[in-house]
């Protein structure tokens, strides 16, 4: 099974991306036999390097390519990277991680065994008055270089000159090519699309070869010049653990933390009486038997115990 994603190398803004992949094949994976082979993006200056698994990695265990430790990778580096496990089945992810900070992200690896020759980006962001931009990757599933051409349609209340065409683009086998709107010139900036346009990319391989791509989305007035993306918004599926930092509760449920189910009901214990009306100094005592109720009632019963006590 093949996985192609973004990958980077501990970039100046303290952007790492480790690939975690999983062993699903019931059995043991040899040592060598998970292979990341990375290709760097032109405009990184970097070289091409391959990887592998130095262990043998177990069922259901996994190997990291990391490299936040991994100093055999290279620093200051992005590209692609295909993860090759042929004759095993594997899953893999991929994470977006500042060192340093809590800023993080995840997204399944792409498959490459893909045939799409056609991809619709349906959100791209060009610099807005409100600091929002997109970056597209798009990542060559072929076995050739693919020739792509790039349609950027205008979006509603967009300015009418947001319709632009950029043709014969090429993307070298294993490799990806960034269409980066935070960027007004430089490498992989798009200076023929104005700023403040917005809308939807197609994106079409021109010769044959499949393709996929993604879109990060980005506020370009980050002091920190961010490459990371703050939210991955098209396919594959994302999770940003800034959206799971804790559970919700109802808020008449939030002063008995260790009371409350997932849902934020509260929890009591009660014992199964008889069918006549217990005191309410025994209803007290009595509880073994979980039952949920609604804070209301909770309320209600309490106010009445403690009324009865007091006469008491």
């Amino acid at each position: 099974m093949y996985k192609r994603q973004l990958f980077t190398s501990r970039l100046g803004n303290g952007l790492s991306t480790p690939v975690t992949v999983q062993n699903l094949s019931g059995g043991s994976i040899p040592a060598g036999a998970i292979k990341l082979q990375c290709k760097a993006d032109p405009s990184s200056g970097g070289a091409d390097f391959n990887k592998s698994n130095p262990a043998a990695v177990t069922n259901t265990a996994s190997a990291i390519f990391n490299p936040v430790t991994d100093n055999t990778i290279p620093a200051n580096w992005y590209g692609a990277c295909t993860i090759d496990t042929t004759g095993y089945n594997t899953v893999a992810f991929v994470q977006m991680r500042f060192v340093g900070s809590d800023r993080a992200a995840s997204y399944e690896a792409i498959r490459a065994d893909g045939t799409k020759t056609k991809v619709i980006v349906p959100l791209y962001m060009k610099r807005l008055a409100n600091g929002f931009a997109t970056a597209v990757t798009i990542q060559n599933l072929g076995t050739q270089a693919a020739t792509v051409n790039i349609s950027y349609k205008q979006g509603d209340g967009a300015p009418a000159n947001c319709n632009v065409d950029v043709n014969n683009l090429n993307i070298p086998v294993g490799g990806s090519l960034i269409q980066n709107h935070r960027l007004e010139s430089g490498a992989n900036s798009v200076p023929s699309l104005p700023n403040n346009c917005s809308g939807s990319m197609v994106v079409t391989s021109t010769n044959g070869q499949p393709i996929e791509a993604f879109t990060q989305i980005k506020d370009y007035f980050d002091p920190a010049n961010l490459l990371s993306p703050q939210r991955i918004v098209n396919p594959p599926r994302m999770d940003d653990t800034r959206l799971m930092r804790c559970l919700l509760y109802t808020s008449d449920a939030a002063d008995a933390r260790s009371s409350v189910d997932l849902g934020g009901r509260r929890i009591i214990k009660k014992k199964k009486i008889s069918n006549h009306r217990p005191k309410a100094h025994d209803d007290m005592r009595k509880t073994t038997t979980t039952l949920i109720v609604k804070s209301i009632h909770v309320k209600k019963q309490c106010k009445k115990n403690n009324t009865a006590s007091h006469k008491k």
